[in-house]
C-alpha cells in the first residue's frame, strides 16, 4: 500500500504541477503571442497601405508638374479660372497656412466659396483630377441650397494643394 500511495501522490503532484504551469505560464504566454501577432498584422497592413499610397502619389507626381511656393498664387488662379469656365460663381478664395508635411510635400489648403448648379459643380470637381499640376485633392466639401433659387447651390470647398519641396517644381 505504501508504493501505490507514493505513485498516486507523485502522479497527482505531476498533474497539479502540469495544470499550474498550463494556467499560469503557458496560457498567458499564448494570449500575449496572439495579441502581438494581431498588432503586428495591423501594423503590417498599415505599412502596406502607406506604401501603396506613396507609390500612387509618386506616380501622380511623375505625371503632373509639382506645385511650389513661387507659383502657388498662379495655381490658385488657374483653379479659380477652371471653376469659372465650368459655370461656378466664385464668391471667395483663401490660401490658408500650410497644415502639415507628408511624403516630401507641404500640404496647403485652398478654401473656396462658390455658387453654381449641381451639374457645373460636379463637372468642376471631376476636372480637378485632370489638372496639369498637382497633386490636388478635395479635402472638405459643404453644400446647401441658395435661398434665392432652389436649383443653385452655395458650396464651400477646401482643396489640399501638395507643394513640392524640390527646386524643379512647376
Amino acid at each position: 500500500m505504501g508504493k501505490n500511495k507514493i505513485i498516486i501522490i507523485v502522479g497527482s503532484s505531476v498533474l497539479l504541477l502540469s495544470l499550474a504551469l498550463y494556467f499560469f505560464a503557458y496560457k498567458p504566454l499564448i494570449k500575449k503571442i496572439n495579441l502581438a501577432h494581431q498588432e503586428y498584422s495591423g501594423i503590417e497592413e498599415k505599412i502596406n497601405l502607406s506604401k501603396e499610397a506613396l507609390a500612387a502619389l509618386q506616380e501622380l507626381q511623375i505625371k503632373k508638374d509639382p506645385i511650389n511656393e513661387k507659383n502657388l498664387k498662379e495655381v490658385s488662379a488657374e483653379i479659380v479660372s477652371l471653376a469659372k469656365q465650368n459655370g461656378l460663381v466664385v464668391i471667395a478664395t483663401n490660401i490658408a497656412a500650410a497644415e502639415r508635411q507628408e511624403a516630401g510635400f507641404k500640404i496647403v489648403p485652398l478654401e473656396m466659396e462658390t455658387e453654381s448648379n449641381y451639374k457645373a459643380l460636379g463637372v468642376f470637381l471631376g476636372q480637378l483630377e485632370g489638372l496639369p499640376f498637382g497633386p490636388v485633392e478635395l479635402k472638405d466639401f459643404l453644400a446647401g441650397n441658395n435661398q434665392g433659387a432652389a436649383s443653385r447651390l452655395k458650396s464651400r470647398l477646401t482643396l489640399n494643394l501638395y507643394l513640392a519641396e524640390s527646386q524643379n517644381a512647376r
